[in-house]
């Protein structure tokens, strides 16, 4: 049994409609109807993140107790916070699956 492609599995889960082929696969397949579950579980604890969640820096005394554990000298953060930049995207050519290729 050929099984629904991951990337359709993982639009799925961001709640795309399907075609009536895939959706009738779902419906009997439980390995394809599983990863859907497992993906759109992780949606939704990703939609229930709010900036109050996101990372902080620890105060100057938790770095100056770490460097004393281990000895280290102006090992500490810099006073400037460090705030995250996005990561750069990157495209991947992906193989033919099998049946693309015949």
């Amino acid at each position: 049994m050929e099984h629904v492609d991951p990337d359709v599995l993982a639009l799925i889960s961001l709640g795309e409609d399907v075609d009536d082929t895939t959706r009738d696969h779902l419906a009997r397949c439980e390995r394809c109807t599983a990863e859907v579950a497992e993906l759109a579980a992780v949606v939704a604890t990703a939609r229930t993140v709010t900036p109050a969640d996101a990372p902080t820096q620890p105060p100057a005394h938790v770095w100056d107790a770490i460097t004393a554990e281990l000895g280290l000298t102006g090992a500490g953060p810099s006073s400037t916070p460090i705030s995250p930049t996005p990561a750069e995207r990157t495209t991947v050519e992906r193989a033919p699956s099998p049946s693309q290729a015949a």
